[in-house]
């Protein structure tokens, strides 16, 4: 299970990869890699920020088991 805290930025943003929905989306920050989600009260949750490789395997994990459901448009 993957442990969420909120999203405070700490540099330029850039996006590697997202989920088909957008629901998931691994994210990096200079070296930092991290997984990025919106929270039900629309404020940004990150993973524990860590290198590429374990990062990566957190998404791959979500963006597989999770349903894909249409978003409301911002």
């Amino acid at each position: 299970m993957h442990q969420w805290q909120p999203y405070v930025p700490q540099g330029l943003f850039c996006v590697a990869e997202a989920s088909c929905c957008e629901e998931f989306i691994l994210c990096q920050e200079g070296a930092e890699f991290f997984v990025r989600r919106q929270a039900a009260d629309g404020t940004y949750e990150e993973t524990a920020r860590s290198p590429y490789s374990r990062a990566a395997k957190a998404w791959k994990d979500l963006a597989a088991t999770h349903r894909h459901e249409a978003r409301a448009a911002s």
